[in-house]
């Protein structure tokens, strides 16, 4: 600890004391550090946590300041006995929070019917573009098969070869008329098979692992162990002197009227001043359309 304490550059601010604060606590040299601030990676830190109080002598914390506390412990019954310890010994604010650890795993959605050998490939075409080229694909295999058949074929010298030639031959240049209208319209065969061409070659200069889509997922279990942080705070001890300061700023008990508030007889009044201006309206109301009503029947 020494030695990382000095590779960190932080002698001087980093102090190391080695003891059991289960039985000494944690004053130094017999003196209170001031700590605002404690952090207990123990077995048992409610043992600990008794020394950690401002009742009934000298205590480490610092007396004017508020005192922060965060325990770590891998078990929920070591964590009900440190808030219990907490609470009785004068502690506020307690809360906990639980650490849970859980891996995120990511990779590509690869999908396409580019790579049908491949694991965890979605097998339905990205878009139109790359079903429109599939099909390209099998029309230039088919035609390569099919012309290894008719030559062979032909060499063989069976008979009615050239009409099947002919009928394949037909198939096909309506198969790739058709293909070709869906990708391009009025394109030429030349063009198509260059854009082909084209494409494949761009396939292949793409790398595997930049293909697809990435997503993330978390791990269905959880697999390692969880634990749990409890935090709490410790105000300073409220004295006479702080008490006497109080009542000399906030008064108590020689209010004249309830504070925030009016008092019993000026609401009363407050609300007979409310009726009474009402009347006078509804009064003046009544008036002007009797004056009105008047003048109307002397018309």
């Amino acid at each position: 600890m020494a030695e990382e304490i000095k590779s960190h550059s932080l002698q001087g601010i980093v102090q190391i004391r080695h003891r059991d604060v289960y039985r000494e606590g944690f004053m130094v040299d017999g003196q209170s550090p001031n700590a605002t601030a404690v952090f207990l990676d123990l077995p048992a830190p409610w043992k600990a946590i008794q020394h950690l109080s401002r009742r009934g002598g000298a205590s480490p914390l610092d007396p004017k300041r508020t005192a922060y506390i965060c325990t770590f412990s891998p078990c929920i019954e070591q964590v009900t006995r440190t808030v219990n310890e907490l609470r009785t010994l004068g502690w506020v604010d307690v809360d906990m929070v639980e650490i849970s650890q859980r891996r995120l795993n990511i990779t590509r959605e690869r999908v396409g019917v580019n790579l049908p050998n491949e694991r965890g490939n979605t097998q339905t075409p990205a878009d139109v573009l790359e079903a429109v080229t599939k099909l390209r694909k099998v029309n230039r295999q088919n035609k390569q098969f099919q012309s290894k058949q008719l030559a062979q074929n032909n060499g063989g010298g069976r008979p009615g070869s050239a009409a099947a030639a002919e009928s394949t031959e037909m198939d096909i240049d309506s198969s790739a008329a058709v293909s070709d209208a869906t990708s391009h319209g009025k394109d030429s065969n030349t063009h198509n098979h260059q854009s082909d061409n084209a494409t494949e070659a761009a396939d292949d200069q793409e790398k595997p692992f930049m293909q697809g889509r990435l997503v993330h997922r978390s791990e269905p279990d959880l697999k390692t162990h969880t634990s749990y942080l409890v935090f709490a705070l410790l105000p300073p001890e409220w004295t006479d002197e702080d008490e006497a300061k109080a009542l000399a700023k906030w008064p108590c008990g020689q209010e004249s009227k309830v504070i925030g508030n009016l008092d019993k007889q000026a609401r009363k009044k407050e609300k007979r001043e409310q009726l009474e201006s009402r009347s006078k309206k509804r009064k003046a109301n009544n008036d002007t359309q009797a004056k009105v009503t008047n003048t109307a029947t002397t018309a």
